[in-house]
């Protein structure tokens, strides 16, 4: 981080992290009914890159500022994150227990559905100085829509193989405005009640996550 001038600040972070070689169950044989094991999946990976940067201003005659945007990539072929296929966890999902759900099938590898890449977002607060017991607060995001891919009935009776490159395709574009006002009530010489009012999606943006 970096101080500018006297309330301004600066940042940059950046992350690299990959995962591979990940132990799964697997079945003894097909169909997939049992008994299983643990196997190590030499083929398996995912990778996540994303870089940061967000410019503050801390409170100072009245106000406070921050604004952040961030670009990643989110991309593997070990996709844990099924979508609408309840829970799912490490060493025990359904992944590599049949023709269709391999991590080495065609189109498996590319943008993981979390993969979102770019997020920006602004928080804002207003003190006014005539009235010293209102807080007036705001909160934008923009961002990106998780990817996505057309999937068929794999062999294993489940809608998880791939008909396309994993991540081919992303769902629109979502923003998010929320807003908050804050009145403290004194209550004798030491004590305050506070009174707050939420706003949230104040444009009543209905988005596909």
């Amino acid at each position: 981080g970096t101080q500018l001038l006297r309330d301004w600040g600066f940042d940059i972070f950046y992350m690299d992290r990959e995962s591979f070689d990940f132990i799964e169950d697997v079945p003894t044989a097909l169909p997939a009914t049992g008994p299983f094991h643990a196997a190590q999946l030499t083929g398996a990976i995912r990778k996540y890159r994303a870089l940061t940067v967000e410019l503050s201003r801390r409170l100072a005659n009245n106000w406070a500022f921050t604004t952040s945007y961030a670009w990643s990539r989110f991309e593997g072929n070990f996709d844990l994150d099924f979508l609408g296929s309840g829970a799912v966890f490490n060493t025990s999902s359904a992944i590599q227990d049949s023709p269709g759900i391999f991590v080495e099938d065609r189109y498996r590898y590319g943008r993981l559905a979390q993969d979102r890449p770019h997020v920006f977002k602004i928080f804002a607060s207003y003190a006014p100085p005539q009235l010293h017991n209102l807080t007036l607060g705001g909160y934008l995001r923009a961002q990106s829509g998780g990817a996505w891919a057309a999937r068929g009935i794999d062999w294993d009776n489940g809608v998880r193989r791939y008909l396309e490159q994993a991540g081919s395709r992303r769902n629109e574009t979502w923003t998010n405005f929320d807003m908050l006002a804050t009145y403290r009530v004194p209550i004798g010489s030491r004590a305050k009640v506070a009174l707050e009012g939420r706003v949230l999606n104040l444009f009543g943006n209905l988005t596909t996550l």
